[in-house]
Order: C-alpha cells, then structure tokens, then sequence
C-alpha cells in the first residue's frame, strides 16, 4: 500500500500496481517495480567476463573504502547532493585510483582522495616519523582563498597489512603550523600511507586531501 503525504499531486511512498515510490535525500522517486525473473530466465545466459570483471572492481573498491568511511563522511559532505558520501567517493576512487586488470586488481595510493572541496588546503605541508609510533605534520602559516585561523585537520593513515585507518577528525587549527599524532604499538615497522585533508570549522567548506606518501616505520 502506498502512502501520498502531501495529497494527490504530492509524493507518494510505497507500491501501486507496478510503480514504486519513496524519498532519498529529499527527493522524490517514481520508478517500475523490478520484473521478478523466471528460473529459466536466471539460468538462460551466463555472465561474460566483462560483467565479472565490472562486478570484481566494484566490489573490491567498496571493501577497500571501508576504513577510510569515517573520513569519507566528512571529506565528501558537501558534494553529495543525491548520493550518499560513500558513494560518492566510491566513484571517484573506481575512475582514478585502481590499477591491474580483473582477478588481479590494486590500489594507486597517490590517486586516493578521501575528501574533495574547493577550501584552500595547506601549504608546504610535510611529515615526519618523530618516534616509531608518532608522525610529525608541519606546514606554513597562509590563509589564502577564504581560509581562516580556525580550519580543522583531518589526518587518516592507512596500514594495506591490517587494512585499518587511524588519524583524528578536527581538534587541530590550520593556525597551529604542527601537530604529532601517535599511533598505536602494533603499526610499528609496518607500511603506512599517509592522507591530510582541511575543514572550515561548520564544515561549510572542505579542501581536497593530500597524499603524503609512504612511512615504514623501523623496530628499534
């Protein structure tokens, strides 16, 4: 049964005959019911193999993205108009960061941006491995294009062995020109990479995240 909150000239949630309606984002949906496929139908035609190669990518992609899905919430939150953050940011990462072919499929780490926006980001920004478990980000003073004093960092680094992020999201100014963050024990003397990315502080505006490359922390 459908549901029409605003009358019958408003939108309608729910299911008339073959015609489906709901609400997404705050927009307004009509679309034909799927058409429920015979058994025959399902086992007339086997997928070719550049369908399961479209699928492996997909897939492979969505799984990748998983720990990097709190930073991506913010990263993409004002570009995302009628899709989700994830999604979003799931179809930048398809187009411009996978590498290999089909079965045997990677990641281009400096192509991966886990936030997008037109904020100015920071400049003449470095790391440094302080300790074996702290890094070191240092970056000039500069407020250019609309960047103010009080812009938060976000800071993600990604560890491809355990496939888990750490960083923080805010608490650290563009004004404050360096931060350490330490991480924990169990990264030590292992691949990470390393992302940077600006917010105005009501999120208004975001900057385009940085990659800062590669740390491999030594065991002492």
């Amino acid at each position: 049964m459908a549901k029409a909150k605003n009358g019958i000239f408003g939108s309608f949630s729910g299911k008339v005959g073959n015609i489906v309606g709901s609400m997404w984002k705050s927009i307004s949906t009509i679309r034909k019911a799927p058409k429920k496929k015979t058994k025959k139908e399902k086992a007339r035609k086997p997928r070719t193999e550049a369908q399961l190669a479209a699928t492996e990518r997909f897939v492979f992609v969505s799984k990748w993205l998983v720990p990097f899905h709190e930073f991506i919430n913010v990263g993409f939150l004002n570009i995302a108009d009628n899709q989700t953050e994830i999604n979003l940011c799931h179809s930048e990462t398809m187009k411009n960061a996978i590498t290999g072919v089909y079965q045997n499929l990677g990641i281009d780490y400096s192509k991966v941006i886990i936030s997008k926006g037109k904020l100015a980001p920071l400049e003449e920004l470095t790391v440094t491995l302080t300790e074996p478990n702290t890094v070191e980000l240092n970056w000039k003073m500069s407020y250019p294009g609309g960047a103010k004093f009080n812009d938060q960092l976000m800071l993600a680094i990604y560890c491809p062995e355990f496939h888990e992020t750490e960083g923080f999201i805010g608490g650290i100014t563009r004004a404050r020109q360096k931060c350490s963050f330490t991480f924990r024990n169990r990264l030590i003397g292992k691949e990470l990479h390393v992302y940077v990315g600006v917010t105005a502080m009501n999120r208004k505006k975001i900057a385009n995240s940085v990659y800062l490359g590669t740390l491999k922390p030594s065991v002492d």
